[in-house]
């Protein structure tokens, strides 16, 4: 039997989002085959919505950060989505989740889609 790693993208972007994040990744980072990539579409991106989760929950610092701050709801879906698409194509996640049902939660699925890359929801 051969140990196979898995590499599992969470994409997550606001304060619920976190908080939901925490207990998947508490649970994946026991796991020694899998890779827990973290993509923060930055739709929360001050102290009070999003670092402050990142510290309280010991969560790691995001390894990739879209910035997509308080854009029109269209712009930031479509910040998302170039900005996922490209992540994907270089980290090529086995398994891509999204938590909730905000612009980040869409574009995170859509991208997903797109690359044909199985997808998870966390409500």
């Amino acid at each position: 039997m051969t140990n196979q790693s898995h590499k599992i993208a969470s994409v997550v972007g606001a304060r619920p989002q976190f908080i939901k994040l925490a207990a998947f990744h508490k649970a994946v980072s026991t796991e020694p085959e899998l890779t827990h990539v973290i993509i923060h579409s930055g739709q929360h991106y001050d102290h009070d919505m999003s670092e402050q989760f990142f510290k309280e929950f010991n969560l790691p610092k995001p390894n990739y950060n879209l910035g997509v701050g308080s854009l029109p709801h269209n712009l930031q879906i479509a910040r998302c989505l170039e900005g996922l698409d490209a992540i994907y194509e270089m980290e090529k996640p086995d398994l891509v989740v999204v938590y909730g049902d905000t612009n980040t939660t869409a574009a995170g699925a859509i991208a997903a889609a797109k690359r044909n890359i199985p997808l998870a929801h966390i409500e």
